[in-house]
C-alpha cells in the first residue's frame, strides 16, 4: 500500500496536481517540474583545401640600340678656313678642299677618300687613323701633322711637305711621294711597299721596321 501511494503521488506531480505533504504543506502545490532534454551537437568536420597558386615571373629584356652619329660636311670647301676645326669622324668623301686651311684641325678617323686636298694647309693637323684612300694631296702642307695609322693607300703626295710628320703604322702602299719632303718624318713600321719615293727627301727620316718592299727610291735623298 505504501508503494502504491508513492507511485500515485509521483503521477499526480507529473500531472500538475498538488498533493498535500504533511511536512511542506501547500508548497508542493506551487512546485514546477523542469525537464532537461539532452541535445546532441554533431560537429561536422570541414575540410579546407588549399589550392597552390603559381606565380610565373616573365623576364623582360631591354635592348639598347646604339646610335651612330656621322658628321656630314658640305663637299665644296675649296679655300675654306677650317683651322682648328673638330672634324673627327667626318664624312668628307670626294670633298673639294683645294687650298683649304685645315691647320691644327682634328680629323681623327675622318673619311677623306678621294678628297682633293691639293695645296691645302694641314700643318699640325691630327689625321690619325683617317681614311685618305687615293686622296689628292699634291703639294699639301703636312708639316708635323699626325698621320699615325692613317690609310694613304695610293694617295698622291707629290711635292707634299711631310717634314717632321708622324706616320707610324700608316699605310702608304702604292702612294705617290715623288719629290715629297719627308725630312725627320717618323715612319716607324709604316707600309711603303710599292710606293714611289723617287726624288723624295728622306734625310733624317725614321724608317725602323718600315716596309719598303718594291718601293721606288731612285734619286731619293
Amino acid at each position: 500500500m505504501r508503494t502504491t501511494f508513492s507511485t500515485l503521488a509521483l503521477i499526480l506531480v507529473l500531472a500538475g496536481c498538488g498533493t498535500p505533504d504533511p511536512l511542506e504543506g501547500e508548497g508542493l502545490a506551487n512546485a514546477t517540474t523542469t525537464f532537461l532534454v539532452p541535445t546532441t551537437t554533431t560537429l561536422v568536420p570541414t575540410t579546407t583545401t588549399l589550392v597552390p597558386t603559381t606565380t610565373t615571373l616573365v623576364p623582360t629584356t631591354t635592348t639598347l640600340v646604339p646610335t651612330t652619329t656621322t658628321l656630314v660636311v658640305p663637299q665644296d670647301l675649296a679655300g675654306a678656313d677650317l683651322s682648328g676645326a673638330n672634324l673627327a669622324g667626318a664624312n668628307l668623301t670626294y670633298a673639294n678642299l683645294y687650298e683649304a686651311d685645315l691647320s691644327y684641325a682634328y680629323l681623327y678617323e675622318a673619311d677623306l677618300t678621294y678628297a682633293d686636298l691639293s695645296y691645302a694647309d694641314l700643318s699640325y693637323a691630327d689625321l690619325s687613323y683617317a681614311d685618305l684612300y687615293e686622296a689628292y694631296l699634291y703639294e699639301a702642307d703636312l708639316y708635323e701633322a699626325d698621320l699615325s695609322g692613317a690609310n694613304l693607300y695610293e694617295a698622291d703626295l707629290t711635292y707634299a711637305d711631310l717634314s717632321y710628320a708622324f706616320l707610324t703604322y700608316a699605310d702608304l702602299s702604292g702612294a705617290y711621294l715623288t719629290y715629297a719632303n719627308l725630312h725627320e718624318a717618323d715612319l716607324h713600321e709604316a707600309d711603303l711597299s710599292y710606293a714611289d719615293l723617287s726624288y723624295a727627301d728622306l734625310s733624317g727620316a725614321y724608317l725602323s721596321y718600315a716596309d719598303l718592299s718594291y718601293a721606288d727610291l731612285s734619286y731619293a735623298d
